[in-house]
Protein backbone atom coordinates (compact mmCIF):
# COMPACT_ATOMS: atom_id res chain seq x y z
CA UNK A 1 0.00 0.00 0.00
CA UNK A 2 1.16 3.70 -0.93
CA UNK A 3 0.33 6.81 -0.22
CA UNK A 4 0.38 9.88 -2.51
CA UNK A 5 1.61 13.36 -1.67
CA UNK A 6 0.78 16.16 -4.09
CA UNK A 7 3.02 18.81 -4.35
CA UNK A 8 2.96 22.42 -5.46
CA UNK A 9 5.77 24.74 -6.32
CA UNK A 10 4.95 26.86 -3.29
CA UNK A 11 5.51 24.00 -1.08
CA UNK A 12 8.72 24.29 0.69
CA UNK A 13 11.81 21.05 0.32
CA UNK A 14 11.39 20.67 4.52
CA UNK A 15 7.83 20.81 4.52
CA UNK A 16 7.64 17.89 2.10
CA UNK A 17 10.18 16.04 3.93
CA UNK A 18 8.08 16.73 7.88
CA UNK A 19 5.33 15.30 5.68
CA UNK A 20 6.98 11.98 4.55
CA UNK A 21 8.09 11.87 8.44
CA UNK A 22 4.81 12.44 9.87
CA UNK A 23 3.07 9.65 7.60
CA UNK A 24 6.26 7.03 7.71
CA UNK A 25 6.41 7.89 11.64
CA UNK A 26 2.64 6.57 12.83
CA UNK A 27 3.26 2.98 11.09
CA UNK A 28 3.19 0.27 14.19
CA UNK A 29 2.85 -3.24 13.76
CA UNK A 30 -0.16 -5.42 14.98
CA UNK A 31 0.99 -8.60 16.43
CA UNK A 32 -1.41 -11.20 15.25
CA UNK A 33 0.30 -14.42 17.21
CA UNK A 34 -1.22 -12.93 20.38
CA UNK A 35 -4.66 -13.89 19.18
CA UNK A 36 -3.64 -17.07 17.76
CA UNK A 37 -5.53 -19.89 18.92
CA UNK A 38 -7.57 -17.98 21.45
CA UNK A 39 -11.17 -18.47 19.91
CA UNK A 40 -13.33 -19.52 22.77
CA UNK A 41 -17.13 -21.38 21.80
CA UNK A 42 -19.39 -21.50 24.86
CA UNK A 43 -21.89 -24.27 24.60
CA UNK A 44 -21.16 -24.60 20.85
CA UNK A 45 -18.95 -27.63 19.01
CA UNK A 46 -16.45 -25.70 16.24
CA UNK A 47 -16.97 -28.44 14.24
CA UNK A 48 -20.91 -27.85 14.26
CA UNK A 49 -20.24 -23.92 13.90
CA UNK A 50 -18.26 -24.63 11.01
CA UNK A 51 -21.17 -26.65 9.10
CA UNK A 52 -23.25 -24.53 10.12
CA UNK A 53 -21.12 -21.39 8.62
CA UNK A 54 -20.76 -23.15 5.26
CA UNK A 55 -24.27 -24.57 4.99
CA UNK A 56 -25.53 -20.80 4.75
CA UNK A 57 -24.41 -20.27 1.49
CA UNK A 58 -26.11 -23.19 0.33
Amino acid sequence: MGKIIEVKKSVSRSQVDNEIERITAKKRKFNLRKYVGKVRFQHIDPLQYQEQLRDEWE
